[in-house]
């Protein structure tokens, strides 16, 4: 009898298939996480590697107490020893970076609200943290010494945490290679103290600019997000019924930073715009937000010791008035620490001053404070190789302006010098060709750019050129330049 042949299902062969392709998408995941779990912990001893001391902090007081949410400029601008012996409360500061996100603090703090406890949001003035904005990477990199920190993340943020899962690993292993950053200064976990706040020696400001010219300020209704009140307000009634109550503060501004346009009126119509849209009580003045610029450090948002002792006061007595207290502060308020003087410059004119075109920045008395780059000549135009001067006509060259490179469809490297301090978001869009930017600062805290916008129209393929293995931790580590340690190269290693 003849044995009847079994046909093979066609379905076998496609799950098979199928299998297959499964197990080959999943190979790569599985080396990422594993790689980004697996290696040795590289953000350790940096600025970020706060965050979990601070959620440490804030869940082991027990009863009401006052928590301070936002984000660097918390973490500069707070005496929580002072807060605490002026209102009575114990005194959390919950801010960190604000590139985490407004979003990703209010969520890590959720489990920690209690009855009677004042919460105090003071976001700073910038369209970034007055919004849903969240950090995926940054925040891999703060959570890296507990990532059970993640586990209070809300589901959206959980997804941007996928989507950056490559990015942290990729800096994660450069690290890994080259050597894991341990820096010195104020940007490091050991900056903080047990209540979280920085307490890095700073007497004055460092700018010589006495502000960040890149970085103004504009309080307006614009720069608030649909999605920032969606989620204040939401959080509010949150906190309200956990038993606690929140305020709306603003965080300290330069004043030297505010734009041409800021006036009593328009700060008026900011509050009132603020006060209509958010559900909780905005109880500080913005005029006492706008503060000298000699009292603060390193930009427009961080105050240095005297200014931390002056900005807490306020707070202080803004919070004294919602608990029912009217008396004053007899707190002695320090003075304004004087601006540093500028760096000397060289009065013989930069051979390479011929390539830009500058414009003078006038101090108060009308004269010329200091230059910045605002294009390039025709034949800057047509060199494949600048350096930006470090003086132009005998004045110092500080800053550059966006699109100052713009039309230059043959520059391959710019040089910037050390006399460089502040470099505004778009300075390099407009030029394709764009692909090396040589940094020979060795302090990046003197060189102030944007965290998030700094390349925005740039060549996408542009990378920073370090020299030398201290500066490119130092420029790793920093809190301006971190977000890009991406695009940075060390040169030593390509030699």
């Amino acid at each position: 009898m003849k044995k009847e042949q079994v046909k093979a299902s066609p379905w076998k062969g496609i799950g098979r298939c199928v299998l297959l392709a499964a197990v080959m998408l999943l190979l790569p995941v599985g080396l990422l996480i594993g790689l980004a779990l697996g290696l040795p912990n590289q953000y350790e001893n940096t600025f970020t590697a706060a965050l979990p001391d601070k959620v440490e902090r804030l869940g082991s007081i027990e009863g009401p107490k006052i928590i301070v949410i936002g984000g660097s400029s918390i973490a500069f601008g707070l005496d929580s020893q002072l807060m605490e012996r002026e209102t009575g409360l114990p005194t959390v500061n919950f801010g960190l970076y604000a590139s985490l996100g407004t979003r990703a603090m209010l969520d890590l703090s959720r489990a920690h609200v209690g009855e009677g406890d004042v919460i105090l949001l003071s976001p700073e003035t910038d369209a970034q943290t007055l919004s849903g904005y969240f950090g995926g990477e940054v925040m891999w990199q703060a959570a890296e010494r507990d990532r059970t920190l993640l586990n209070d993340l809300s589901w959206d943020e959980k997804k941007q945490l996928a989507l950056s899962l490559w990015d942290y690993t990729a800096a994660k292993c450069r690290l890994f290679r080259t050597g894991t950053p341990d820096p010195d200064g104020v940007y490091r976990r050991g900056s903080f103290d047990g209540y979280g706040d920085v307490v890095y020696p700073r007497p004055q400001s460092v700018m010589p600019l006495g502000c960040d010219p890149g970085q103004t300020i504009t309080p307006c209704a614009d720069i608030v997000g649909d999605d920032f009140i969606e989620i204040v307000n939401e959080y509010t009634a949150f906190a309200r019924k956990a038993g606690a109550e929140v305020y709306f503060t603003y965080a300290p501004m330069n004043a030297a930073a505010l734009s041409a346009e800021v006036t009593d009126e328009s700060l008026y119509q900011y509050y009132l715009y603020l006060s209509s849209v958010l559900d909780c009580e905005v109880i500080t003045d913005i005029r006492r937000a706008v503060m000298e610029p000699g009292y603060f450090y390193d930009s427009n948002f961080h105050l240095n010791d005297a200014g931390r002792t002056v900005w807490t006061a306020h707070l202080c007595e803004d919070v004294r008035r919602v608990q029912g207290v009217t008396a004053p502060l007899t707190l002695e308020l320090p003075e304004a620490p004087a601006l540093p003087s500028d760096k000397p410059v060289d009065p013989t004119e930069d051979p390479n001053a011929v390539y830009f075109i500058c414009r003078p920045v006038q101090n108060a008395a009308g004269g010329i404070a200091w230059y910045t780059v605002a294009g390039l000549t025709d034949a800057g135009r047509q060199q494949a190789s600048l350096t930006v001067p470090r003086s132009f006509e005998g004045v110092a060259v500080r800053s550059i302006e966006p699109g100052a490179f713009a039309g230059s469809t043959v520059l391959t490297d710019l040089t910037i010098p050390d006399s460089i301090c502040s470099i505004s978001s778009g300075a390099f869009s407009g030029c394709p060709a764009l692909a090396r930017l040589h940094l020979y600062n060795t302090d990046a805290s003197t060189m102030i750019v944007d965290q998030m916008t700094l390349f925005d129209g740039a060549n996408p393929a542009l990378k920073l050129m370090l020299h030398g293995q201290d500066v490119y931790e130092a420029y790793v580590t920093d809190y301006f330049w971190g977000n890009y340690a991406g695009k940075m190269v060390l040169v030593s290693e390509e030699q």
